[in-house]
């Protein structure tokens, strides 16, 4: 199958962007451990995975009728950046003085590093996490959960998205999170886990599924340039 009779050509230029900017991160600044083990170390692989990655998420999208290019409002792109500047200052007031007390020495550490290279990396990170988590495991969860689970006017219930959404950024937190970093696991944990790494991924999946994928990679990737500072002055 060609790739656009599988793709419809309006998106192609956004999934051509998605390809031009996301595998030179995955060939220079991997993060994701079990992207790196599925890969071998090489950067080639890497590079070569996410672009299937991207390619099959986007079709999975398709048919379940997400969509990579903005929708669904006249500006799409300021209501993602609107949720992008929300969830900084939720996270920057949850870390700067919420938890502030029981956060690690390793993770304060951070925001002792030079603050345009943090932004640079987490924005990075950011990108290539929303194309693995976002556009390839929502985007197959979505999918799936379409085949049987609609609303009375036959189209994707609210309910299957919001499952997908929290099981994709749940497997995403089990890997990048709790396998390299395990840390208590009370309910005062268990809800910070939830309120930290969760909430926002849910929200970028909801983006995606509302206006488009390109607003939830703005979102995504924005949020840092609110957040690193924010939290270099709480915490650093």
């Amino acid at each position: 199958m060609r790739l656009t009779s599988a793709i419809d050509r309006a998106t192609l230029p956004h999934l051509g962007f998605i390809l031009f900017v996301g595998m030179p991160i995955a060939a220079l600044l991997p993060f994701d451990p079990a992207f790196l083990a599925a890969t071998f170390g090489s950067p080639l692989l890497r590079a070569a995975l996410l672009a299937g990655l991207a390619i099959a998420g986007c079709v999975m999208g398709q048919r379940a009728g997400l969509r990579l290019r903005p929708h669904g409002a006249r500006f799409p792109h300021l209501i993602a950046l609107g949720a992008a500047i929300a969830m900084a200052i939720a996270i920057a007031l949850l870390d700067g003085v919420l938890w502030r007390g029981q956060l690690t020495p390793t993770y304060l550490a951070l925001f002792q590093t030079d603050l345009l290279a943090r932004v640079l990396s987490f924005m990075s990170r950011a990108f290539n996490e929303n194309v693995i988590y976002r556009l390839f495991v929502f985007s197959g969860l979505v999918l799936l959960l379409a085949q049987f689970w609609r609303g009375r006017d036959g189209q994707l219930a609210l309910g299957a998205v919001l499952a997908a959404a929290i099981l994709a950024q749940s497997i995403n937190i089990a890997i990048n999170i709790l396998w390299i970093s395990p840390g208590g696991t009370g309910t005062s944990h268990l809800a910070y886990d939830i309120i930290r790494y969760v909430n926002p991924g849910v929200l970028w999946a909801l983006l995606y599924w509302r206006y488009g994928f390109v607003a939830a990679e703005i979102a995504s990737v924005s949020c840092h340039i609110v957040l690193q500072p924010l939290l270099g002055y709480l915490l650093g």
